[in-house]
């Protein structure tokens, strides 16, 4: 069975002066790659759940933008093509005042 190895040479200090430690780590590739595998797997299945809630978020969002305008288009093509006749719109109007006043004198 492959074996991956690590060495680290670490310097130490003890009672009788300073010194360098050799640490070696070992593990099996088999386990490396099921560890790998596991990370890429978690890691894929929250990219996943964040892709899906913001695609959710953006269709909300979208038909709640365009509803005034689906509604409008509704409006007209129920409409004969010669009339003239003002839209009768069920959509609340918008304040458009300005928002300054006249200088005063």
């Amino acid at each position: 069975m492959p074996v991956r190895v690590a060495v680290l040479l670490q310097p130490v200090a003890g009672t009788d002066g300073r010194g360098m430690a050799v640490i070696q780590v070992a593990e099996t590739l088999e386990l490396r790659l099921r560890l790998a595998k596991q990370i890429l797997l978690d890691t894929v299945w929250r990219q996943a759940i964040l892709v899906l809630l913001l695609a959710t978020a953006v269709v909300l969002v979208v038909q709640r933008a365009t509803q005034p305008v689906r509604t409008l288009s509704e409006n007209l093509q129920a409409r004969q093509s010669q009339t003239c006749r003002r839209l009768q719109l069920t959509m609340p109007r918008m304040n458009c005042a300005p928002c300054w006043t006249q200088p005063t004198r």
